[in-house]
């Protein structure tokens, strides 16, 4: 959502890079209070942490706060949107992982991938909208996000869960001993370089295209859709392609591509070459996801929210802090430096793809 908003709020005229980057900051402020609030109360107040209505809610509330109180108003309320989105998430991901964990059919890490397929879809559809609706240029633009959580928030209250609750087929101390395995910990990290490097390029791909290129902040935004759409194309081929043998070199290869894609995009000075460039960075990039919660779901063949939650939450913070990380950047070199971080992340998912095989070959682990 922020790398939609931040077009629409003039961030592209403002070069004020240091207070963008202190949204995303926010928002994995915001993804941790949520988070650890589920763990802590999830027993004593079930039908409130695993409902979707209060996230859906907290995103209502978000929506309004970008859309009526943008710039020149007080950074503060556009902070607390920003905190009210990372609250939001960490609802939702609480509700996401109990619904999962209580339908025994869907304790794969393959259900998760589906769900996050959908999840790029939502990635997709949120900038074409808003970039239909941008032009000219208001925040007001941005109610065209209202309907979807309200309509998430009212279907919830409507329609009462009929999910028998599974037992959890291991205990979450067990799950958390796991968790402190090395399999567990590089996997984490995994997720953490990954999701950093496509947060970075979906919080300011928009505001680097409008300055590189001149072009406008609709255009721009559709940027992000480019992106989405070539990352969903790459998981979908991938997923098919997972079971063979030279699935590894696809995934080495596709990290080759995406630091040519990125390289494309930042010396670029046409609008082609930055749409081939996206196109190359987002199925670049796409095979690596799948492949980590393929590793995942066989290091940990039992389902446990906690431990599938654990993995995915230092993903999703490492993808807020590196786009936060990237406003310091921003501010201290030029907006040009953008793609510097998914070029170095590429590096690191390389060095621990390999340290992840190398451990599951000397083990005897399944890959």
């Amino acid at each position: 959502m922020l790398g939609s908003v931040l077009p629409v709020w003039g961030y592209h005229r403002l070069d004020d890079f240091l207070s963008a980057g202190h949204h995303f900051f926010l928002v994995a402020i915001g993804y941790l209070i949520s988070n650890v609030f589920a763990s802590v109360t999830a027993s004593r107040f079930p039908r409130l942490v695993f409902s979707p209505v209060p996230g859906a809610m907290l995103a209502t509330v978000a929506i309004l706060l970008f859309a009526f109180l943008p710039p020149p108003f007080d950074i503060s309320f556009q902070l607390g949107g920003a905190a009210a989105v990372g609250l939001a998430i960490g609802s939702l991901s609480a509700a996401l992982f109990h619904q999962l964990a209580a339908m025994a059919p869907l304790r794969s890490s393959s259900s998760f991938q589906l769900t996050t397929g959908f999840g790029i879809l939502g990635a997709i559809l949120t900038p074409l909208v808003v970039a239909m609706a941008v032009s000219p240029s208001n925040s007001l633009a941005l109610l065209v996000l209202l309907p979807a959580p309200l309509g998430i928030a009212i279907a919830s209250s409507l329609k009462r869960s009929q999910i028998q609750h599974a037992e959890p087929i291991r205990r979450m101390s067990d799950a958390i001993d796991d968790f402190r395995n090395p399999p567990a910990i590089l996997l984490g990290l995994l997720l953490f370089f990954q999701l950093g490097n496509e947060l970075t390029i979906l919080g300011w791909l928009p505001i680097f295209l409008v300055q590189r290129l001149g072009i406008s902040p609709s255009t721009g935004i559709y940027g992000l859709a480019a992106f989405s759409l070539a990352t969903l194309v790459g998981r979908i081929a991938v997923q098919s392609l997972r079971q063979r043998e030279y699935r590894n070199r696809i995934v080495f290869a596709g990290l080759l591509i995406a630091v040519l894609g990125c390289l494309m995009l930042t010396f670029t000075n046409n609008l082609f070459g930055a749409w081939f460039g996206i196109t190359l960075t987002g199925l670049g990039f796409s095979p690596v996801y799948p492949v980590a919660m393929e590793l995942i779901g066989n290091r940990f063949p039992y389902f446990h929210p906690g431990i599938f939650n654990s993995i995915f939450s230092i993903g999703l913070v490492g993808g807020m802090l590196a786009p936060w990380s990237m406003g310091y950047l921003a501010h201290s070199y030029s907006i040009q430096v953008v793609l510097v971080l998914p070029m170095l992340g590429a590096g690191m998912l390389s060095i621990l793809l390999a340290l992840t095989w190398l451990e599951a070959k000397l083990t005897g682990s399944t890959r």
